[in-house]
């Protein structure tokens, strides 16, 4: 029962990640309005923070990140 209840909280925070991320893309498709977005460093900020707040509930504590770009083993 309680690996069901993490699964369904996990799924949850997921759908949302996508829905928000999806809405972030909205905001920019057109690119006249940007609905007081000016700035293409506030869409990667956005972003940023949406990966943030999955991330933040998804690792564990004994693991940390900042910000930056993500390399793997072979260098890509």
């Amino acid at each position: 029962m309680e690996y069901r209840n993490l699964q369904t909280l996990i799924d949850i925070k997921i759908a949302n990640f996508i829905n928000e991320y999806e809405n972030i893309n909205q905001l920019f498709k057109n690119s006249d309005v940007k609905n007081g977005l000016l700035h293409p460093g506030e869409y990667g900020i956005y972003k940023e923070l949406l990966i943030d707040k999955l991330l933040s509930f998804a690792l564990p504590k004994k693991f940390s990140y900042g910000t930056g770009f993500i390399i793997n083993t072979m260098g890509k």
